[in-house]
């Protein structure tokens, strides 16, 4: 191989290493701006206090250090109603000192409490509004399809987004895995 075509081959294959580099950078990039606007989303629902069904303020932060299950509802929404007696069981099942569960509803507070005596849960049902949008959004749900659920696991870490209807033995499953304690 002539000294030219060594050259021009070197250059190749340096040119080649530092395209790689520079995409695994980008890619590092990426995954670290997308972590940080997971952990403020996190923070901007830990930060809320907002009134259940019964005009008592849920205080999110309260829920700091055990994992949580957030879910996105709202009166309107058959499959919401539909997938909520089984979560209300599933959180009797694991209980709330393994995990919280909180029904953050999009509605106004007199529809989430006239829901909530047609149809008890054994969990709070926050009273969001745009507030809910704002934060299911933010949690990774762009276009604000409901229900939305939040898997978060006691470091306040995202560890599952369901959009639609939940599996309940799929979450039972997520809830009892050594990842989320």
């Amino acid at each position: 191989m002539t000294r030219g075509r060594r050259l021009a081959l070197l250059a190749a294959v340096v040119t080649g290493i530092g395209t790689l580099a520079g995409l695994a950078g980008w890619q590092f990039q990426e995954k670290r701006a997308a972590r940080a606007a997971e952990a403020s989303a996190v923070e901007i629902f830990y930060s809320q206090n907002l009134p259940d069904a019964n005009a008592e303020l849920v205080r999110f932060a309260d829920f700091r250090g055990r994992p949580v299950v957030i879910n996105f509802w709202a009166t309107w929404c058959a499959p919401c109603i539909e997938e909520m007696p089984e979560l209300s069981d599933l959180q009797t099942e694991i209980g709330p000192d393994r995990v919280r569960f909180v029904g953050v509803g999009i509605d106004n507070h007199d529809k989430i409490a006239a829901f909530s005596k047609k149809v008890p849960v054994s969990y709070p049902l926050a009273v969001a509004t745009a507030t809910g949008l704002h934060m299911a959004t933010r949690l990774g749900n762009p276009n604000g399809y409901l229900p939305f659920t939040v898997v978060l696991d006691g470091n306040g870490r995202i560890v599952q987004r369901i959009l639609g209807r939940v599996d309940i033995d799929a979450l039972r499953t997520v809830l009892n895995s050594a990842e989320l304690h």
